[in-house]
């Protein structure tokens, strides 16, 4: 099933699961996605709703939005048990690293929950976000959605059990904040440090 994806920017990566045994996964690396800092949330819920959607197993009704910052972008959200709740804590926390200047340092992460077992949705993903300081000006992050299947493990007779998370499918999703919120409000309402100024 995973070979017929056909994403010319997929590899196989390679890791070791909770259980420790050598896994395989696909991996999916996106280009970096340039935008003006108002307009993160749209664009990361964006992305974050059409990876999600393209990646339901199972029979999804697709909800129709449009992207606020960009009117002429129509996207399907994946409305789905608790994903929409989800997706909008893992964009209000890349906001508040990328954007405002968080807790999120480079190299860090944060994870979005755990997998969402029995939703129509399979078992797919939990998103952790990563900063990186800034460039010529624009920061910069990824969030990477993994999707990994549960497997419980039954031992001694059956009184204990052992869940083992097996990933196999990542998708890398690259972000560069173009312009702080003072450049592209033209005041000085936001300061480099994300504090509010008067």
């Amino acid at each position: 099933m995973l070979g017929a994806t056909g994403i010319a920017s997929s590899a196989v990566g390679s890791g070791v699961s909770a259980g420790g045994g050598a896994a395989a996964w696909k991996e999916h690396l996106l280009d970096e996605v340039p935008v003006a800092a108002e307009d993160v949330g749209d664009a990361v819920t964006c992305l974050l709703h059409t990876v999600l959607f393209t990646r339901a197993p199972g029979p999804v009704r697709p909800s129709e939005a449009t992207c606020q910052a960009f009117p002429n972008i129509t996207y399907a959200l994946c409305a789905v048990g608790d994903v929409s709740r989800k997706v909008d804590q893992a964009v209000r926390s890349f906001e508040e690293a990328v954007v405002l200047g968080g807790s999120l340092a480079a190299g860090s992460s944060y994870l979005m929950g755990g997998s969402m077992m029995g939703t129509p949705y399979g078992q797919p993903s939990a998103a952790s976000l990563s900063a990186s300081g800034s460039v010529r000006g624009a920061n910069s992050g990824y969030i990477v959605v993994t999707f990994f299947e549960r497997k419980v493990k039954k031992a001694l007779f059956g009184l204990m059990s052992n869940e083992e998370k097996t990933v196999f499918e990542k998708w890398i999703l690259p972000v560069t904040v173009t312009s702080s919120p003072a450049a592209s409000q033209g005041g000085g309402r936001w300061s480099g440090c994300g504090k509010e100024e008067n």
